[in-house]
């Protein structure tokens, strides 16, 4: 628990400092068929601006919940103290209070094989927040799961 509750201090106070504009949304996006056959727009989430699109999710997610989002990140699969539950995660490396101890990605809802600690991922799925009591956290209902075998940009700023 108090992992999360510092997590979520840490994703807050990167909120405060990011802003993010509507210029990319279109550039990223095209459309894919899922499981009922309707077209949905694909959103993919950018090296450049990972933080900054990972916060307008968070902030604005009526925006995105008829979209798919693709994105690529390193996988962790871990169980915050003090529950007995593991959560998936797919996440970038990012500052935090004391120089690069932040991060910012997304929970996964995936029942799926389950990739290795730390291989890079492309995931592609249908973003939700999920209550949890005194707070929301941000996940993917994932559609797609994919282990990569090129890394990504590990560590991102904005």
């Amino acid at each position: 628990m108090r992992n999360l509750i510092l997590y979520l201090l840490i994703l807050t106070s990167s909120f405060l400092f990011i802003s993010c504009g509507d210029s990319d949304k279109k550039d990223a996006s095209s459309e894919v068929n899922v499981k009922n056959e309707e077209k949905k727009e694909i959103f993919e989430v950018k090296d450049n601006y990972f933080m900054a699109q990972v916060n307008d999710m968070y902030l604005n997610i009526d925006d995105y919940k008829d979209k798919i989002i693709r994105v690529e990140g390193i996988y962790a699969n871990f169980t915050p103290e003090g529950e007995d539950e593991a959560i998936q995660m797919v996440y970038r490396n990012g500052p935090g209070c004391c120089g690069d101890d932040g991060w910012s990605g997304f929970y996964l809802e995936y029942d799926g094989k389950k990739p290795k600690e730390e291989e890079w991922i492309l995931v592609e799925g249908i973003p939700k927040m999920v209550d949890k009591g005194d707070f929301e956290d941000l996940y993917l209902e994932v559609i797609k799961l994919e282990v990569k075998k090129e890394r990504g940009q590990e560590f991102v700023t904005h």
